[in-house]
């Protein structure tokens, strides 16, 4: 099904499908996605910029990489969708899951190497992930709490994950 709530979603193989982009992504950012996995990779990439990465790790548990790892407690299961909200900061980093927060701590403090973007694989293409990609939105700098809800909170509606 690739739809949820009624609105469509980009479907990626799994075998050669991602987006590629000239946009480079450094810290700090506040990453909002809604997706559902739908094969258990290794890695599961969501967005890939710089030294900076959002994915699904082991088919169980998202992670952001910023020269280290920040993973979640909560588990992120295949074939169900999830808004997961990444706040990617040098000092201070957080995963939220479906509009609560999960985990906060260092990701690491990494540099970009202007890379560009790649959305669903490693740029270099060696891993693809399977799965539905509904939307995702990317904002320069650490959104305030507040923020962060209002944006959790009209993703959350409009993709009926409340």
């Amino acid at each position: 099904e690739d739809m949820l709530n009624g609105l469509p979603g980009l479907l990626f193989d799994g075998l050669n499908d991602r987006l590629l982009g000239a946009l480079e992504i450094a810290d700090p950012v506040t990453v909002c996605a809604v997706f559902r996995m739908e094969a258990e990779p290794e890695i599961g990439v969501l967005i890939e910029s710089g030294n900076m990465s959002l994915y699904h790790w082991n088919g169980q548990r998202m992670r952001v990489y910023n020269g280290d790892n920040l993973t979640s407690v909560s588990m992120v299961a295949l074939h169900a969708p999830c808004l997961v909200t990444a706040v990617v900061n040098t000092t201070n980093s957080e995963i939220r899951l479906n509009g609560a927060s999960d985990k906060t701590g260092s990701a690491g403090s990494g540099v970009g190497d202007n890379g560009g973007l790649s959305l669903m694989s490693w740029k270099g293409g060696s891993q693809y992930s399977k799965g539905y990609l509904f939307e995702m939105a990317v904002f320069d700098g650490v959104l305030t709490q507040e923020e962060i809800g209002d944006v959790e909170g009209y993703l959350m509606t409009k993709w009926g994950l409340e």
